[in-house]
């Protein structure tokens, strides 16, 4: 896989796609001591929030604000495309980060510059799963590649399985090609751990 391209380059920073909603504005405000804006960014087409988008985090009462679901990149199934925060666009890697950053929930770590997934490390670790955490996979874990495998867990079911939102996990789904959008339904016990931010 190609390495980014550094800060200052033409592709370093290139944003392929737009979100459906506008990014959450930090606390403490911004350099300038102003309160935090965010700026809203306009989707291709507008997206209904699927029934997920409003499933509670059972542990803190936590309900994510917004849709996850990102507009697909444009990027093809082997494009490389920096999103800014240290990984491709259409990496599961960008989209559980992107996730993270844009689904309304308090964090106390950033998932931004975190390596690929089988290095990703959080606040909290966790073996059960909450609505907002991400899902890791170690490498070569349960269909997971060389590089494990991060997805974002956007509901949590009493019959003790779960739905990820993920990007570049191949199914019929997606017509097994890279880089593109999935969501499915797996035991809890399928990922070797959860990420809390």
């Amino acid at each position: 896989m190609p390495r980014l391209a550094p800060r200052g380059s033409p592709r370093a920073g290139t944003r392929g796609a737009v979100s459906s909603f506008a990014p959450r504005a930090r606390a403490g405000g911004n350099r300038s001591g102003a309160p935090p804006r965010a700026t809203p960014r306009r989707a291709a087409h507008a997206e209904q929030p699927s029934p997920a988008a409003h499933a509670q985090r059972p542990a803190s009462g936590r309900t994510r604000t917004g849709p996850v679901r990102k507009e697909p990149p444009n990027v093809g199934a082997t494009t490389y495309i920096s999103d800014g925060y240290g990984y491709y666009e259409g990496e599961c890697t960008s989209f559980a980060a992107w996730a993270v950053r844009n689904d309304g929930l308090a964090d106390s770590s950033s998932p931004n510059f975190l390596g690929n997934a089988n290095s990703w490390h959080a606040a909290v670790t966790e073996s059960t799963p909450h609505v907002g955490d991400v899902a890791q996979w170690d490498a070569n874990h349960n269909g997971a590649g060389s590089t494990g495998h991060v997805a974002y867990v956007s509901a949590v079911y009493t019959n003790g399985t779960i739905q990820v939102e993920e990007y570049n996990w191949l199914s019929a789904a997606n017509n097994y090609t890279g880089h593109r959008y999935n969501t499915r339904q797996i035991t809890a016990s399928t990922p070797s751990r959860y990420l809390k931010f």
